[in-house]
């Protein structure tokens, strides 16, 4: 791209993957990060969701995103860590990862919850999802 214009790169990245472009997404992402540019939380949350689009050959991305985020404005940021999440459980064979993105929030809202659950009866884990269940019912009535 002859002009470095973020706004432009933004809307590119979180329009390839919703027009069936996710590996675009992707090689853009890495042009943004390779410039030296801290991409904003919608353009982060659109590359993970083109790495979970795209499955397990971009796990890998997709924990580098992982680490971007973390060290960025953003670690706390719910929807990203919702994000996270659904890409781990879709990239990944384990849902070790998406668990510790789960473990990892401070304060877990119904949506953090509904994440996770949704992960457990995806992966057909219906007595660790109810459990999750459970414990949102309990943690969520103290507030």
């Amino acid at each position: 791209m002859p002009q470095k214009n973020l706004v432009l790169w933004f809307c590119l990245i979180f329009g390839y993957p919703q027009n069936g472009m996710p590996e675009e997404a992707c090689v853009l992402f890495k042009g943004v990060i390779s410039a030296g540019l801290l991409p904003n939380h919608y353009a982060i949350g659109s590359a993970l969701r083109a790495c979970q689009e795209i499955g397990p050959n971009k796990l890998k991305l997709g924990m580098e995103i992982h680490g971007l985020i973390f060290k960025s404005p953003y670690a706390s940021d719910m929807v990203l860590s919702n994000v996270l999440m659904s890409m781990y459980s879709h990239c990944s064979a384990s849902i070790d990862d998406a668990h510790r993105v789960f473990d990892e929030i401070k304060i877990k809202t119904s949506a953090s919850w509904n994440s996770i659950i949704s992960i457990y009866g995806r992966r057909g884990d219906a007595i660790s999802g109810f459990k999750f269940f459970s414990s949102m019912q309990r943690k969520l009535q103290n507030y």
